[in-house]
C-alpha cells in the first residue's frame, strides 16, 4: 500500500511540475507581448528611435541650395546674348578714318540699256569715273555686250576732302560716231569716309532719269 502511495506521489509532483512549466511559458509569453506592445506604443524606453525620425528633415531642407543654384544658369545666357546683339549693330568702321583714295574694282554689269541705232551690232562698253575734278577711266571692253564682264578692272580714284559723292559711268565706244552714255550712278562716299568696304550692285540711270541697267562693283577705302 505505501508503495503504491509513492508512486500516486511521483505522478502528482511531476504533474505539478508540468503545470508550472506551463505556467512559467505563459508568463514568459506575456511578457513578450507586453514588451512589443510597449514598444509598438513608443514608450520611455524607445524613445531613443526617435531622433530617426527628425534626422530626414535636414534631408528635405538641403535641396533648397539645388533650386537656388541653377538661377544663374538661366541668367547667364541673357548676359552672353547681349554682347553679341550688341556686336551686330555697333559700327566696326572707326572714326577717325581719314579717306584720302577708293580703288574702284569693276565685276561686271547687267541689262546696259542699248539701242541698235549706231553702227555696231553690240556695245562697247567702257567705265568713267569722276571723283570732284578727278575723272579716270576704263580701257574699252570690245563687243561685250550688254551684260559685260569687266574682270574686276581697277581704278585707283583720289578723293578730295570735299567731295561727298563719285559718279560712275557706264559708256559705249564709237569709232565712227560720238561715244554714248549708256548709264549712271551717283554713289555717295558716307560708308566709305567710315572706313567700310561696299561690294553691291548699283543701279544705272539713263539722261532721261530711266532705268538702264546695273553695274557691280567693289570699293575700298583706303588712307
Amino acid at each position: 500500500m505505501s508503495h503504491q502511495e509513492s508512486a500516486y506521489e511521483a505522478g502528482l509532483r511531476r504533474h505539478n511540475e508540468e503545470i508550472q512549466a506551463v505556467l512559467k511559458a505563459e508568463q514568459d509569453l506575456i511578457r513578450v507581448q507586453q514588451q512589443q506592445a510597449a514598444m509598438n506604443a513608443g514608450g520611455g524606453q524607445y524613445g531613443a528611435p526617435q531622433p530617426q525620425y527628425g534626422a530626414p528633415q535636414p534631408q528635405y531642407g538641403a535641396p533648397q541650395p539645388q533650386h537656388s543654384a541653377p538661377q544663374p544658369q538661366y541668367s547667364a545666357p541673357a548676359a552672353e546674348a547681349a554682347p553679341q546683339h550688341q556686336a551686330h549693330h555697333q559700327p566696326q568702321p572707326s572714326a577717325s578714318f581719314n579717306l584720302r583714295r577708293v580703288n574702284i574694282e569693276l565685276v561686271e554689269a547687267r541689262e546696259l540699256k542699248w539701242t541698235v541705232d549706231q553702227l555696231a551690232d553690240t556695245p562697247d562698253p567702257y567705265v568713267k569715273v569722276y571723283c570732284g575734278s578727278n575723272k579716270y577711266k576704263t580701257q574699252v571692253f570690245e563687243d561685250a555686250g550688254r551684260s559685260p564682264r569687266f574682270n574686276n578692272a581697277s581704278i585707283m580714284a583720289d578723293i578730295p576732302q570735299d567731295v561727298q559723292e563719285i559718279t560712275i559711268e557706264v559708256w559705249d565706244y564709237n569709232k565712227i560716231l560720238p561715244s554714248v552714255m549708256l548709264g549712271r550712278n551717283k554713289y555717295h562716299l558716307g560708308e566709305l569716309r567710315n572706313g567700310r568696304r561696299e561690294d553691291k550692285w548699283l543701279d544705272l540711270k539713263d539722261n532721261e532719269n530711266q532705268a538702264a541697267g546695273q553695274i557691280h562693283v567693289i570699293l575700298n577705302p583706303l588712307e
